[in-house]
């Protein structure tokens, strides 16, 4: 039997959702032996793995490594024509996969992505991080981790996920696709509904924290990335702000608190143009603003961590 994809999915202590995860895998109008299951567990000290086994065809272990290489070992051990990577804290709706054949049908080439929808319990921090628009969801520049369908053929050509990033290793693959000039579609009909968003201002920033250690994994790639100059802008700001008080020079204090509240205004109107969103009340501004405050706060927070180390 000729298997068409193969569903490969990261876990680390994911026992909240990776049922739900499976279950809308399972679930599938697709034919059941026409795809597989391969989870691959990334030291997990909860009951993910006796969770997932009923359910999966493949459970593999992966301890000690970053979440690239956790991809490739799952990669590995796959039988498909298809990889179809999904997070273990996301779920897709009962036709995801027919959607996925035919955009592979249509070209065989191009290398799919999909989106991120809010949960139907989605708090205030997710409501206003993910912007919604008159389209739906806002769709991401590159690929990311949580909804990827590419040929084993091209996985292999692109050398798999850059082992060594703690995290972003999603967007390093899409870049160095394209570098390949290997064709990516970003399309919502392989959206995928994160149940793991960050949902207080403390697990936001806690997870930007994170994100911002794969900084320091490749300092050329940061550079070019707007993002991380942002941040870097963001703590000179603070430095000068705080200099400036210090020793008392209202002209520089003016400056560097004017740049503090400018950069992450910058981040805001940002997406709300990239997700067209038109709810313009005050009181979503000010939230969607103050999550981008927190969010530079989180990069900063991983940056000087990763400095330390």
């Amino acid at each position: 039997m000729v298997i068409d994809f193969s569903f490969i999915i990261p876990c680390r202590n994911e026992e909240a959702f990776i049922e739900k995860c499976l279950q809308s895998i399972i679930q599938q109008e697709y034919p059941r032996e026409k795809f597989e299951i391969i989870v691959v567990d990334n030291g997990s000290t909860d009951r993910s793995k006796e969770v997932a086994r009923p359910y999966a065809d493949k459970v593999v272990d992966a301890l000690g490594v970053n979440v690239g290489e956790v991809r490739n070992i799952g990669a590995s051990a796959a039988k498909g024509k298809l990889l179809a990577f999904i997070d273990a804290d996301c779920t897709i709706d009962h036709q995801w996969l027919i959607r996925a054949k035919s955009l592979n049908n249509e070209d065989k080439k191009v290398v799919f992505g999909g989106g991120i929808l809010l949960p139907n319990d989605a708090t205030w921090v997710e409501r206003h991080w993910l912007l919604e628009g008159p389209e739906g969801n806002c769709l991401p520049a590159e690929l990311i981790g949580c909804s990827i369908v590419i040929s084993e053929d091209q996985f292999t050509k692109a050398k798999g996920f850059d082992i060594r990033k703690k995290s972003g290793e999603d967007t390093d693959f899409s870049l160095r696709i394209r570098e390949q000039q290997g064709t990516i579609k970003i399309t919502r009909a392989l959206n995928v509904t994160h149940l793991g968003n960050a949902k207080t201002i403390k697990s936001h920033i806690k997870r930007q924290a994170w994100h911002a250690q794969s900084y320091k994994v490749d300092i050329k790639s940061s550079i070019q990335d707007p993002v991380f100059i942002l941040v870097i802008f963001q703590s000179a700001a603070i430095m000068a702000a705080i200099g400036s008080l210090a020793y008392q020079t209202p002209y520089l204090a003016t400056l560097s608190i004017s740049a503090n509240l400018a950069i992450p205004a910058a981040l805001t109107l940002k997406r709300y143009a990239r997700s067209k969103c038109r709810d313009l009340r005050p009181k979503s501004l000010i939230l969607a603003y103050a999550l981008d405050c927190t969010y530079l706060i989180g990069r900063i927070i991983g940056l000087v961590g990763v400095a330390r180390t």
